[in-house]
């Protein structure tokens, strides 16, 4: 038994605060046909093992209220703990990774009716793969393993006429006629993903492209009807030759859910010309050759991953720490951290996004419905970036959790590089991008880890690299320390690499910038850099670190 595809989340409450412990309304409950049996876990059992203050005996047993769930969606924890009595419960979860411990979700505590049964609800986890069980003081429920959907939003665009589109790729690129009607189909469930029927989409226009931000203009609204789409008529604009799209799916709060909005892939629009047959602009189209279909995978969290700086160099409690947890969007606050402020703003200038995927943030080269076929061909190209507003420092740590790779079918194309950098937070300290401290640039098929500082003063940098360090699908901690004398760059918590030239530090505040920089229109390698998790630091506690390799002085090539 389950619950249908379809959601709509009636019996709307107040958005709750993130990670409060949330409680089904009667009519959301009606939305529920029946409780799904939970996902059985499958591989190694997490060990029963304890958090602090609960038991390790496991008497109870645990369902989950929905078969298919966004992360942030509200999802009933419903079961029995097979002790009698009222009992205070909490949630637990697990990642399977070997050393990792059962670790108590704060925020998600309840009680038990007097015969051991409970009705717990809480946001979904974002992340595949975590198991999550209930526990007291007396005894843990057998673990379920969540396995949330990705949110989707395919767009398609259809014309009256029959246009030719040889060279076009579908859900990339596309043909209409200058001024003339045309139809925006948006698909939020084309594999079967749950609909979250009424949820208001949004028709946006790429406008411009400037400091490192894009600018979308609104156009229009839908709501997403039965089946999962949403539809938009209009005319092709007639006062360019070509248009870029995306649609937005906006927050989702109904029945106690949390879901962030979520963008679509950018679409390019060929404008045709009244008396043409055929696009003339269309860069894909220009490219004369077959290709390779990829095959990639999801972001599957890594099984292993090794130390970081933080924890080895003892830096403390972070400042901030973005991670998707939850479904989080761009502009959501960090949710860890004692600084939680913050958000990012995206920028594209081809066909590349920025979103959230598998609890971390995704950024991709053009879209992929992995593992169907159809994202072969043309249309990788430009440059893809996030970058953190509202919580600049001149001086501290930063530190990431990245894990960058191509398709796996070599596809013709340059390489991207994947870069993670830190940048003045007042784009006029920037000086043409001359101005930055690096702390990994990465080119997935290579093993290596390039790092470095650049200052426009007199034109000077340093730069050095970690060799035969594989990246690609590789899950590394990257981390940067920036005091007034000196730079240390670190990776998986082992120092790489020191400068001890004051005018190497900027002095200025610094924010962090997560990009896939391209080329150009030059076609391009099918790239995936996921982001597990972004953290800073202060540099009050633990020890500094000096001892790393000097780097090479060099001349800046960024310079204006």
């Amino acid at each position: 038994m389950g619950t249908t595809r379809e959601q709509t989340g009636r019996g709307a409450r107040p958005r709750p605060r993130r990670r409060s412990r949330l409680t089904w309304t009667a009519p959301a409950l009606a939305a529920v046909t029946a409780l799904a049996v939970a996902t059985p876990v499958t591989g190694p059992v997490p060990p029963a093992g304890s958090s602090a203050g609960a038991a390790t005996r496991v008497s109870g047993s645990l369902d989950l209220s929905l078969e298919r769930y966004y992360g942030g969606q509200a999802l009933g924890f419903v079961g029995d703990l097979g002790v009698a009595g009222t009992t205070r419960i909490w949630l637990e979860h697990h990642m399977g990774r070997v050393g990792d411990r059962w670790t108590r979700i704060g925020g998600s505590e309840g009680t038990t009716q007097a015969d051991g049964t409970f009705d717990l609800t809480f946001p979904a986890r974002a992340m595949k793969g975590i198991s999550v069980r209930v526990a007291s003081q007396q005894a843990v429920t057998t673990p379920v393993l969540l396995h949330a959907d990705e949110q989707a939003a395919w767009v398609s665009v259809t014309t009256d006429e029959e246009l030719d589109t040889t060279g076009y790729v579908r859900h990339v690129s596309y043909p209409a006629r200058a001024g003339q009607p045309m139809t925006v189909r948006v698909d939020t469930s084309p594999r079967g993903e749950p609909v979250l029927r009424g949820r208001r989409v949004t028709l946006q226009r790429r406008a411009a492209n400037g400091d490192w931000r894009t600018t979308w203009t609104s156009v229009a609204t839908a709501r997403v009807r039965p089946g999962g789409r949403a539809f938009f008529h209009l005319d092709a604009p007639d006062d360019r030759a070509q248009v870029t799209y995306r649609a937005r799916l906006e927050d989702w709060t109904r029945a106690g859910s949390e879901i962030g909005w979520f963008p679509s892939y950018p679409v390019e629009i060929d404008l045709l010309p009244a008396d043409s047959a055929r696009a003339t602009v269309l860069r894909a189209a220009s490219v004369e050759r077959s290709r390779t279909a990829a095959t990639v995978g999801g972001a599957a969290r890594a099984t292993t991953v090794g130390p970081t700086a933080s924890a080895t160099n003892r830096w403390g409690r972070s400042l901030f720490d973005f991670n998707y947890e939850y479904g989080e969007s761009l502009t959501h606050p960090p949710i860890g951290g004692s600084r939680r402020q913050g958000s990012w703003v995206e920028y594209s200038t081809g066909a590349g996004r920025v979103a959230g995927h598998n609890g971390g943030l995704m950024l991709t080269s053009k879209f992929t419905d992995w593992p169907r076929r159809s994202n072969a061909g043309p249309g990788d190209h430009g440059t893809t970036a996030a970058t953190l507003l509202g919580n600049a420092r001149t001086y501290g740590r930063w530190e990431l959790r990245l894990r960058p790779w191509n398709a796996d079918d070599a596809e013709p194309g340059r390489d991207y590089r994947v870069r993670a950098e830190l940048v003045p937070a007042d784009s006029a300290e920037r000086a043409c991008g001359a101005r930055s401290i690096v702390i990994a640039d990465l080119t997935p098929n290579e093993p290596e880890v390039r790092f470095g500082a650049y200052t426009p003063d007199g034109d000077r940098s340093w730069t050095g690299a970690a060799d035969g360090m594989p990246v690609e699908r590789v899950a590394r901690a990257y981390a940067v320390e920036v005091t007034r004398r000196h730079l240390s760059w670190l990776v998986d918590g082992r120092v790489v690499g020191t400068v001890r030239a004051r005018e190497a530090v900027p002095g200025v505040p610094l924010t962090l910038r997560l990009s896939l920089v391209g080329a150009g229109d030059a076609e391009m390698q099918h790239t995936y850099a996921h982001v597990d998790w972004v953290r800073g630091f202060t540099l009050r506690h633990g020890s500094r670190v000096r001892d790393g390799a000097r780097l090479e002085r060099g001349t800046n090539p960024y310079a204006c």
